[in-house]
């Protein structure tokens, strides 16, 4: 093998390509001549049980190469974690970016020290239904990660919730996270509240921040909302009750919102989409907004009864936010993008509502640029 010229071993990796066992072969037996092959199997790693962990600990064992070429590592449930430090591969990710732990129980003293402070250059990290014993130790834990720019945060339980923070007079780091992505469902109170006081990570840096569901305290996502560095926001999952008798918010700097609006058959959505309206009206710096709104029929509410005249109550909604925009000063708005998700199948049904949907924004469409589109699902869309 080492006689082979190396652009005959790249071309014959990259006819392996979809054959994950050839390309692990070919990498054990040529790790020192065929490091493209290192790349295309073990750049990412997902280890969701403990016997593709084990399987995955006997194949660093035989080569360094593969633990240190790892860029992006899935780890799941607390017997990998466990497995991963008794075969000390944990410091070996020498050049990991991005870790993503989900199922897993810090509610230790050993294994947050040891799983964070081995990730500590990593530059993203995703957090879904983990445990930790309270604020204090997830903020503990997290200022390992001196690096870390992206977050994503989903259902965290706080064993110990209502425990405060103390003041750590600077001696604590908080990572100076960028791009931010929450869950603010009800189990996730406390760790919203925690982020909003500061106490999880520094938000002088916060640039973009994006949330989904509604919280059980409005006031904390406000509060994070008027982060003064924040420039990108999107939101989805608030609902028109908790929207309709607050007072309107200023976005303060942020120049892009992507909002997600779903449909109700009885309007109470159309609350929300006023209560938006009036935040927009004095939101000094937006330049570009997309509006992500999903027609496809869910539950009703029984407390908002339909309202016969239900057309001309939407139009005259929209059409109300299409007045604010234009009539803003100054105005600063470049780009409105409408996504609608529908279940129609028919072109000539989606071009109708595409073109009826054109027609609510006549003041925007005259003054910067307007786009309507239709699709099946939000999965496709780029809104940044």
């Amino acid at each position: 093998m080492s006689e082979l010229p190396q652009e005959l071993v790249d071309d014959v990796v990259d006819r392996l390509h979809d054959d994950p066992k050839a390309l692990k072969v070919c990498s054990l037996i040529c790790h020192a001549f065929c490091a493209r092959s290192r790349r295309h199997i073990f750049r990412t790693v997902s280890l969701v049980d403990e016997k593709r962990c084990i399987d995955f600990c006997d194949l660093c064992q035989k080569s360094l190469y593969i633990s240190q070429s790892v860029v992006i590592l899935h780890v799941s449930t607390n017997s990998v974690v466990e497995k991963l430090l008794k075969s000390r591969l944990l410091g070996s990710f020498v050049i990991l970016h991005s870790a993503t732990f989900r199922t897993v129980d810090f509610d230790t003293d050993r294994l947050p020290y040891h799983c964070f402070s081995a990730f500590s250059s990593i530059r993203s990290i995703t957090l879904a239904g983990v445990t930790f014993r309270d604020i204090v130790h997830f903020s503990t834990s997290l200022s390992y990660l001196t690096l870390l720019k992206k977050m994503n945060v989903y259902a965290i339980d706080i064993r110990l919730a209502g425990q405060a923070l103390p003041n750590s007079n600077g001696t604590v780091r908080r990572p100076r996270v960028q791009d931010l992505k929450l869950s603010c469902n009800l189990r996730d109170g406390p760790v919203l509240e925690a982020f909003a006081n500061g106490d999880l990570i520094s938000l002088r840096g916060l640039r973009n921040l994006s949330t989904m569901f509604c919280p059980q305290n409005i006031l904390h996502l406000e509060r994070l909302v008027q982060t003064p560095s924040l420039q990108v926001l999107g939101v989805k999952g608030l609902q028109s009750t908790d929207l309709g008798s607050r007072d309107p918010l200023s976005l303060g700097n942020v120049h892009t919102l992507v909002l997600q609006i779903n449909w109700y058959p009885d309007d109470s959505h159309l609350s929300a989409v006023r209560w938006w309206t009036r935040c927009l009206a004095i939101s000094p710096s937006l330049r570009r907004v997309t509006i992500l709104y999903d027609i496809r029929p869910p539950f009703s509410n029984p407390d908002h009864p339909r309202d016969d005249n239900n057309e001309d109550y939407a139009r005259l909604t929209w059409m109300n936010l299409d007045r604010v925009f234009s009539e803003k000063t100054p105005f600063t708005l470049q780009s409105f993008r409408m996504t609608l998700c529908t279940d129609l199948v028919a072109k000539e049904d989606k071009l109708e509502l595409k073109e009826y949907m054109e027609d609510m924004f006549p003041g925007i469409q005259a003054r910067c640029k307007l786009r309507v589109d239709v699709v099946k699902d939000f999965r496709s869309v780029i809104t940044r």
